[in-house]
């Protein structure tokens, strides 16, 4: 329970610095496998988990690829890069002619506070 408590604590520090609602959710969640260092994750949990996918009507945010990647990925990607304590990279993969998963590779970022 101690590490939880840590981990949370931590978060509602970085949360002010991070100002994109999918930033602050993305820290939330790569944080959590930053000891694993990478994470491979289908593109529908990760919709799932980021609450793009309304639960109740199975109405999904950011349906095309370009939409996705550019809101949900690059974005997040940079703030973290300049305002958190991780970053990331990603490769998406694709299964025919869709991407189905992303594989991130989770990296500790030395920024200033």
């Amino acid at each position: 329970m101690g590490c939880l408590k840590r981990q949370n604590d931590y978060f509602l520090d970085m949360a002010p610095k991070l100002k994109g609602k999918y930033s602050k959710r993305m820290y939330q969640f790569l944080n959590e496998h930053k000891k694993e260092g990478t994470l491979t994750i289908s593109v529908e949990e990760l919709k799932h988990r980021l609450a793009l996918i309304d639960s109740n009507t199975g109405v999904e945010k950011y349906l095309g690829w370009r939409m996705f990647a550019e809101q949900i990925l690059e974005r997040p990607q940079k703030e973290l890069n300049e305002h958190s304590d991780i970053s990331f990279t990603y490769t998406p993969k694709k299964t025919s002619r869709s991407f189905t998963h992303i594989e991130f590779a989770i990296l500790t970022n030395y920024y200033k506070k």
